[in-house]
């Protein structure tokens, strides 16, 4: 008689007992961690803070079960500095993982996220569009060998993307997940257009930008962004779906309100965050003592099959999204280094020999030059700094994906290409036609 079947219960909150396994984002503070941490401690004892960039990345995982590694991605594109006020350049964001040694499962691989945000409307151009496919692209790749070394994998978070979005096409395609959610709730072809906030919640899973949420309802910045009277599905908790792995059920929680907890004296009553919660449920085949973590035919049908011509289609799509966005990284940088810079630079030369000529009488003329000299020299020293530093690294991060990425779309076109040759064809890449690939001590040959 086989064992009985584990159940598995997920929850994902942008920011206990019967969850075990709980995601967090945006805990920045480490103060924050802790005193959660402190909380939760009897029931989730087992946690994991990351940080990176300069502010951290926000990530957290609670678990009820041991953790018994743990590492961190940081994404090669991060959005952009110079809108200090966004900040998800300086978040660094990042994907955390924790292997969580369960009983009955064996080990579960817990990735935790939180991709770029959007700020600009939907239905106009997205500036950050190419970061976040970019993001996805890195995840799905992790997700992939997770996949392959024989572990349950969930991949939870804030992933800053609608459903039919190219970032979830590419988890979904390339990574072999499945959403959780649309695994119960199938996303309708068409959505109506008299849906109230509340079955928008209910029957599409929307968890940011409601107008039912203390923190987003009368946001105006948030209203021009979502342009969606409903809100946004953004939050997601993802699996490698099998035979022994499945999904009972999910709902959108955390709804309710709570006293006291900011918002001013106006709104005593407000959210938990400004995000819902995404809570999921899952049957896991429990394994016996003796038996592997996951059988190999299990393993073949949860990998995607991606020599089709739907994959193929997501590809083009993807290399041709990441191409635009590295064409404006380069327009950027060349505008920041060889136009911005040399005005600023005549600028402050022209100012240094103006004041020649000018009677500094009253003194506080001088201090008016000086402070002027000062900042326009602080200006051309920050545009070139931008251009070439972060201009170049931005470069350099969109051209190697759009490598991986054009490698993966003519191998699934089963594109030939000469022995131990692979071929860049098309576009800015083709500055070199070939690339020779050839290991330590041998050589490659393909038939």
């Amino acid at each position: 008689m086989s064992p009985p079947d584990i159940r598995l219960s997920v929850l994902t909150l942008n920011c206990c007992p019967g969850y075990d396994i709980v995601g967090l984002q945006e805990v920045w503070a480490p103060q924050d961690f802790i005193l959660v941490r402190e909380i939760v401690k009897d029931v989730l004892p087992y946690s994991k803070h990351w940080t990176s960039g300069l502010f951290g990345s926000g990530l957290a995982t609670f678990s009820k079960y041991p953790i018994v590694s743990s590492s961190l991605t940081r994404f090669a594109l991060n959005g952009d500095p110079w809108p200090v006020w966004q900040g998800d350049w300086y978040d660094g964001k990042s994907c955390g993982s924790v292997v969580v040694a369960h009983p009955g499962v064996g080990e579960i691989e817990v990735f935790n996220t939180h991709y770029h945000a959007t700020y600009d409307p939907v239905g106009t151009d997205d500036r950050y569009l190419g970061v976040r496919v970019s993001q996805a692209w890195e995840m799905s790749k992790l997700l992939r060998q997770s996949t392959g070394l024989g572990r349950r994998v969930l991949a939870l978070g804030d992933f800053n993307s609608t459903p039919r979005s190219l970032a979830v096409a590419l988890l979904t395609r390339l990574g072999g997940a499945t959403d959780s959610w649309g695994s119960i709730h199938p996303l309708p072809q068409t959505i109506p257009n008299n849906l109230t906030p509340e079955q928008g919640v209910a029957h599409l899973g929307i968890s940011c930008d409601s107008p039912l949420n203390t923190w987003t309802k009368d946001s105006k910045w948030v209203n021009e962004i979502s342009r969606d009277p409903i809100g946004e599905r953004l939050d997601y908790i993802f699996f490698n779906a099998s035979s022994e792995f499945k999904c009972l059920g999910s709902d959108v929680v955390l709804q309710e309100k709570v006293p006291g907890v900011g918002g001013g004296s106006n709104v005593p009553w407000v959210n938990v965050s400004d995000h819902y919660a995404v809570h999921s449920v899952f049957s896991v085949k429990k394994v016996a003592p003796t038996a592997p973590r996951i059988l190999l035919s299990d393993l073949q049908s949860s990998s995607p099959d991606l020599k089709d011509d739907s994959s193929i289609d997501l590809f083009e799509q993807v290399l041709s999204t990441l191409r635009q966005h590295l064409a404006r990284a380069q327009s950027k940088s060349v505008r920041m280094m060889y136009i911005a810079t040399p005005l600023l630079l005549l600028a402050t030369l022209g100012l240094m020999i103006g004041s020649v000529w000018i009677d500094f009488n009253p003194r506080w003329t001088l201090l008016l030059v000086t402070m002027g000299v000062g900042f326009i020299t602080i200006g051309w020293v920050g545009c070139f700094s931008y251009g070439f530093f972060y201009g170049g690294e931005t470069i350099s991060a969109f051209t190697n994906v759009i490598q991986e990425v054009q490698l993966a779309l003519e191998n699934n076109r089963g594109d030939s290409v000469e022995e131990g040759v692979f071929s860049l064809r098309d576009g800015p890449l083709a500055q070199s036609s070939r690339v020779q690939a050839m290991p330590a001590g041998g050589s490659i040959h393909l038939d």
